[in-house]
């Protein structure tokens, strides 16, 4: 048997990515937050272990004896938070990242009319989400509703006046935290051009009994070290029955630095 297949390979992180340079308490949630601007005095909510029912992102806070605006959800915010049922989002924010509140499968929210540009994801696998714009801006990515074949259901033109004044009567209970989060992010890309396909055949195709290789380079350009991550293969085009893919554990990936990387295919018939 021969195969002939369109592949992707997948990098995947599997410890735990913290961007903050502090926590703040707001309202009885205490969320992390990354200084975007420190001329502008603007800041972003970041990734941390959170396991909140409800969340109300407060328009301002405060650290190290100033405030700061909240004009961004940052990638991977609110990712697989499975508990988060409901969320306000203040009319500060501008933009929402990558994965922001992938998989919250339980979250309902008002999008403001104030966000600009979503990334891809960023509401995939979501409850309901409900927006104040008529109509998806160009800025916003054509999958940002969508996780897998599905898209989250949208209510276009939907008011939030009743949201934003149950922000405003939310206890405000405010107390700075000055917590220092030291880890940054890693970004691993993958380069085109380095990417090969070896088979001891030399026919690009997988033989029945055979042993392939998928081989290419990666390089962190993120702005922390890339720990616990791997690399696997996925089919998206063709049959894969009969054959094995096996993860690839990555060692540590320092800032800047490219590493080799070889993914084997085992094809068992």
């Amino acid at each position: 048997m021969r195969f002939f297949l369109t592949l992707c390979i997948q990098l995947f992180f599997c410890t735990s990515i913290y961007a903050a340079d502090f926590v703040y308490r707001y309202n009885g949630a205490t969320l992390a937050y990354e200084i975007i601007s420190a001329k502008e005095r603007t800041v972003g909510v970041v990734r941390e272990h959170y396991h909140y029912r409800n969340v109300i992102i407060p328009n301002h806070v405060e650290y190290g004896g100033n405030t700061y605006s909240v004009t961004q959800i940052s990638d991977w915010a609110f990712k697989d938070c499975k508990e988060l049922e409901s969320l306000v989002i203040p009319s500060t924010v501008i933009y929402i990242g990558l994965d922001a509140f992938h998989k919250c499968a339980n979250l309902v929210c008002t999008i403001p009319s104030s966000v600009t540009k979503i990334s891809m994801r960023a509401f995939g696998g979501c409850k309901k989400i409900y927006c104040e714009l008529q109509t998806r801006p160009s800025e916003w990515d054509i999958n940002w509703n969508r996780n897998g074949n599905k898209k989250t259901e949208v209510v276009w033109g939907h008011s939030i006046a009743e949201k934003d004044a149950a922000s405003k009567n939310a206890t405000t209970e405010k107390q700075e935290i000055t917590k220092s989060l030291t880890g940054k992010p890693p970004r691993l890309d993958i380069i085109p051009e380095s990417v090969q396909f070896v088979d001891p055949t030399d026919n690009n195709a997988i033989d029945a009994n055979e042993t392939c290789i998928v081989r290419f380079k990666v390089k962190n350009n993120g702005q922390g070290d890339g720990e616990g991550c791997s690399a696997t293969i996925k089919v998206i085009e063709g049959s894969s029955q009969g054959l094995g893919f096996r993860p690839k554990p990555l060692p540590t990936i320092s800032i800047g630095s490219t590493l080799n990387v070889d993914v084997l295919i085992i094809a068992g018939i």
